[in-house]
């Protein structure tokens, strides 16, 4: 047995902690916070060597604990943290703003500050992102009953199913949507990546689909039990797994995932800007996406840049490894 809290433990204590921080005054957030990847010690074994400097950048954009999303939280029987249909939502509109403004640009992918607010904008617009997390909580809903109707001796009570129900959005939930969203796209600026943790160590937590679905991530390694952020991993064992999804869904390592962009981008550098990252943050997600940035003025070098959207008031940044693994594969000049 591990002596680390279970899934449902951790799931619900980082969700209690986040909605102490919840809005009182207003759906819409603006706190931002910011830190230079070269002030972040990446301590997983795929950390490059020398990771490209630039800058992990949180931005706040809607409150998911607030009053005006319980509604729908109650119709779909959702989880009261509803960070998985949000990062998901807003990773789908991210895709259409971005590989919008792919085509409105010319040479490098660099943007503005200014530019990168009034995308932010369009995701602050509460009833856009709305449309979008009904769809995926509609999903994740129909999923769930259909597998307590296919499994009914495993919920002999009523009660049973409404726990499964509002149970954590799963990493398997995530992939399962984006499978389907991103299915016969083939553009390559503004594509969906999964980086999620290994679970494989905390199978033996794990219950119902999501223990059957670990067998696929076996491969990763993780033969010890415990949480996946921090428990001591086999050498050859990752810690991250990569998941695209264009042209079709893969599990890889990251080095994988850098070989595998290599061949298949359609971009000629090394690196990965306009790439989107839904970020399993170990009980939270959130969404982001890679950039250069260029002062207002064009004058001097365009920064690369980690845009975090996320849908609380804390701050992820170094809470876990993801946002760098993320930002280290997009800026990876290997």
């Amino acid at each position: 047995d591990t002596d680390c809290c279970t899934l449902e433990d951790r799931h619900s204590i980082g969700s209690q902690a986040a909605e102490l921080m919840s809005s009182v005054k207003g759906e819409v957030l603006t706190s931002v916070h910011s830190r230079s990847r070269s002030s972040i010690d990446r301590k997983d074994r795929h950390c490059p060597p020398k990771p490209a400097d630039g800058v992990l950048w949180q931005i706040n954009t809607l409150d998911q604990f607030h009053k005006s999303f319980r509604g729908l939280i109650d119709q779909y029987h959702f989880p009261k943290a509803a960070c998985g249909a949000f990062s998901v939502a807003n990773s789908i509109l991210l895709r259409d703003i971005l590989q919008k403004k792919a085509k409105e640009l010319s040479g490098e992918l660099a943007v503005t500050k200014k530019e990168i607010e009034a995308i932010v904008d369009k995701l602050q617009d509460t009833k856009t992102v709305t449309k979008e997390v009904t769809k995926v909580m509609a999903q994740i809903h129909q999923d769930r009953l259909k597998y307590t109707r296919d499994h009914s001796a495993s919920f002999p009570q009523p009660s049973d199913v409404e726990k499964y129900l509002r149970d954590w959005v799963a990493n398997y939930e995530i992939s399962d949507y984006l499978i389907k969203e991103m299915k016969g796209q083939t553009e390559d600026l503004g594509g969906i990546h999964f980086v999620r943790y290994n679970q494989y160590p905390e199978r033996n937590g794990a219950t119902f689909e999501e223990k059957a679905r670990l067998v696929e991530e076996e491969r990763f390694g993780g033969k010890t039990f415990g949480d996946k952020a921090r428990v001591e991993l086999e050498e050859g064992a990752a810690r991250f797994i990569i998941e695209p999804f264009v042209p079709e869904r893969k599990l890889l390592r990251p080095e994988e995932w850098l070989a595998w962009r290599k061949k298949t981008s359609k971009q000629k550098t090394g690196v990965s800007p306009f790439q989107i990252f839904v970020l399993d943050l170990n009980g939270h997600f959130c969404t982001s996406f890679s950039c250069f940035v260029k002062p207002e003025n064009g004058a001097g070098k365009a920064t690369p840049h980690l845009v975090m959207i996320n849908t609380t008031n804390a701050s992820y940044i170094t809470s876990s490894g993801a946002p760098c693994a993320a930002f280290d594969i997009a800026f990876s000049s290997s």
